[in-house]
């Protein structure tokens, strides 16, 4: 369950941006997981809510966008969607490739007010 873990290193991030933009009110957060970080959005959401409780976030929703893996190969440069624990080219068979996205854990979005009461997303 790394979910709390990344959980946890995403909040202290939210927190330092809500201190320097001067933020209340926060009633959504979005973050994009790429599959092969292999979160599972209901733990990742049980995390949050459970992280969140007693602070200045409870009652914040938390949107996560998946995002599928891509993967080019060294050896003849073909694009194609690796398997979790297979980065084998499904053209030449070679098991030698760069990922290019779905590794990532991104926070995208925070809806929140700023002190004055306007709707802001950073």
């Amino acid at each position: 369950m790394h979910e709390f873990s990344i959980i946890d290193s995403m909040l202290l991030q939210i927190y330092d941006l809500i201190d320097t933009h001067r933020l209340a009110g926060v009633s959504e957060i979005e973050i994009e997981a790429g599959e092969l970080r292999q979160v599972i959005p209901e733990i990742m959401e049980f995390a949050f809510t459970q992280s969140i409780q007693g602070t200045c976030l409870e009652g914040a929703r938390l949107k996560i966008n998946q995002c599928e893996a891509q993967a080019r190969c060294r050896s003849c440069a073909e694009t194609y969607r690796p398997a979790v624990a297979d980065f084998t080219c499904p053209a030449c068979r070679v098991a030698d490739a760069d990922i290019l996205t779905g590794d990532q854990i991104i926070l995208l979005s925070i809806t929140a007010r700023q002190t004055a009461p306007q709707d802001i997303t950073i």
